[in-house]
């Protein structure tokens, strides 16, 4: 994870996710991804990179004031640790 201070209020921070749980973030017409800005108020991008395998971790970029990013930052980090939790050989 990077985290890039582009201004007082503003931040950008990348999230490597694997590559099979992609559409699990993006979500059947993009509904998760959506959802999960307006809950948010930060702006998520996937950055699809074609010279990279399905297998393989893509970032997922998230955008918008220092609070917004670290609510989603947070919230991403809680998830992953209950489903860690739960079964410890799977998780995001």
């Amino acid at each position: 994870m990077s985290i890039v201070d582009v201004g007082a209020f503003y931040e950008q921070t990348e999230i490597m996710i694997p590559g099979p749980k992609v559409g699990l973030i993006i979500g059947k017409g993009g509904e998760t991804i959506k959802q999960l800005q307006d809950r948010s108020g930060a702006k998520m991008t996937v950055v699809q990179d074609m010279s990279l395998g399905q297998e393989e971790e893509k970032p997922l970029r998230i955008s918008g004031s220092s609070m917004s990013v670290e609510v989603t930052v947070h919230s991403r980090a809680t998830a992953s640790e209950r489903k860690r939790e739960a079964d410890p050989h799977k998780g995001i």
